[in-house]
């Protein structure tokens, strides 16, 4: 078959003999199914889900273990802040009773010692001022009675307190971390399980589109085989038909140009009949004049 009688248009093959119109043929596809382009992506990014995951666990147990060396850290330095403070307050409640005793020895000397030097100089030389020292001295004990029962306590109070609060503030930032660091693993496990459950769909999915497609393409090579037998009988029979109808219809357009140039030299020999009785009749009668005026140009011929 002539070159010229070929063509292609897409997966369709274009055929024809000769002098006949052209016949879209369907190509057969390929005898061997080529491998999926995103196969080797898929694997590509299973290894590196694997891969992840081991880092991920390796990640997770590291952390573990140093959030555990943490703990143990922490109380650790809880066990040791407590043994100070035990140590401490028993410190300073030796100190304090040391410091009470020694106080009181001093405020019963000085009290000995000022109650002697009062009674013999105030008797002697200050009995009219006495009133006025004793009232003194009460308030002395009086302050002396307030920062030894007042003061002190509430100095040990404060002192105590605050490091109890920074204990406290410590162990509430401590259980605000932890919190954190729960919360951050629990969102990376969920995104972990979401990922993984995506990625199997994902083969499913790829899986049962494969299966589809290579059903499809089955059957479209038992129609193409189905249309190959009856492909030359039915190319025979459109070229006979389009043979009969082509004669047909030049059989027509002859018959139609035939009549059609029989009514035009009718009408150029009535034409020129009329136009050589015009110039042979020009001085002719009323009629002829008529006749020659309808046979001009712009009048009205029969």
């Amino acid at each position: 078959m002539p070159r010229s009688m070929l063509g292609h248009k897409n997966d369709a093959l274009m055929v024809a003999a000769p002098r006949a119109s052209m016949a879209e043929v369907e190509r057969a596809g390929p005898a061997q199914l080529a491998d999926s382009k995103r196969f080797w992506k898929i694997e590509k990014q299973e290894g590196d889900l694997t891969g992840q995951l081991g880092d991920l666990e390796q990640g997770t147990r590291q952390r573990n273990r140093e959030f555990e060396a943490k703990l143990r850290a922490i109380a650790e330095r809880i066990r040791g802040l407590e043994v100070g403070i035990e140590r401490e307050v028993q410190e300073r409640e030796e100190t304090h009773a040391v410091m009470f005793a020694g106080l009181q020895e001093k405020l019963k000397a000085a009290a000995a010692t000022v109650e002697a030097d009062a009674e013999t100089s105030i008797t002697d030389r200050f009995e009219p001022g006495l009133s006025e020292h004793m009232e003194r001295i009460e308030a002395d004990n009086a302050r002396v009675e307030e920062f030894v029962h007042v003061t002190v306590p509430r100095i040990v109070d404060e002192q105590s307190g605050a490091v109890t609060r920074k204990l406290q503030k410590a162990r509430e930032t401590f259980d605000i971390e932890n919190a954190k660091i729960a919360k951050r693993e629990r969102k990376l496990v969920s995104r972990f399980e979401t990922h993984v459950k995506g990625t199997a769909q994902s083969f499913e999915d790829e899986e049962a589109t494969r299966v589809g497609k290579l059903w499809l393409l089955g059957e479209d090579l038992q129609a193409v085989e189905h249309m190959d037998d009856r492909g030359d009988e039915s190319l025979q029979l459109s070229i006979v038909k389009t043979i009969k109808a082509t004669r047909g219809d030049v059989a027509t357009l002859s018959k139609e140009r035939g009549y059609q140039d029989g009514l035009l030299l009718d009408s150029l020999a009535h034409a020129q009949h009329k136009l050589q009785r015009c110039i042979l009749e020009t001085f002719g009668t009323k009629e002829e004049d008529d006749d020659c005026d309808d046979s001009r140009p712009g009048g009205h011929v029969e």
